[in-house]
């Protein structure tokens, strides 16, 4: 039944690819797909290029795939094992929702810097609806700057 529904989105995905991102299937498995994610031109992020990980469940619609950056990501919504923090890859995931939508709110989240619940910056004891502004981009800006 999976894999039924993850080759559907991987054929919709290469009828109408999103902008700024690549996604696919690693080799032949097509429970581990790798995407790459071009940081918006509006954000702190612009001119990195970010890896990201996605592993299905073997119950995949029910349950949310699991999203992780491989590249290193300075960011509140990223938590130190790299996974992303967002509500709809996890407790909000419904069977209706889409590996495309998922990426679509991912890429939105790296240009967006109001901290999620989950990200490091909560850890800290910070609540989740505060604004980094300016020291999340100098930071984020010097990140992308040293490691590219």
């Amino acid at each position: 039944m999976a894999s039924k529904r993850i080759l559907k989105e991987l054929r919709d995905l290469q009828k109408d690819p999103p902008t700024s991102c690549s996604v696919g299937p690693v080799a032949q498995d097509m429970f581990h797909w790798q995407a790459t994610i071009v940081g918006p031109s509006d954000s702190p992020y612009a001119g990195g290029v970010f890896l990201v990980t996605i592993h299905f469940p073997p119950d995949y619609s029910f349950k949310p795939p699991k999203v992780a950056f491989r590249t290193k990501v300075f960011h509140p919504n990223i938590n130190s094992n790299e996974s992303i923090c967002l509500d709809i890859l996890k407790e909000q995931w419904s069977p209706a929702l889409t590996i495309s939508k998922g990426m679509d709110s991912s890429m939105a989240s790296i240009g967006d810097n109001n901290i999620g619940f989950g990200g490091w910056l909560t850890s800290m004891g910070l609540p989740r609806w505060v604004h980094v502004g300016s020291a999340l981009s100098r930071a984020s800006s010097w990140w992308i700057c040293t490691i590219y």
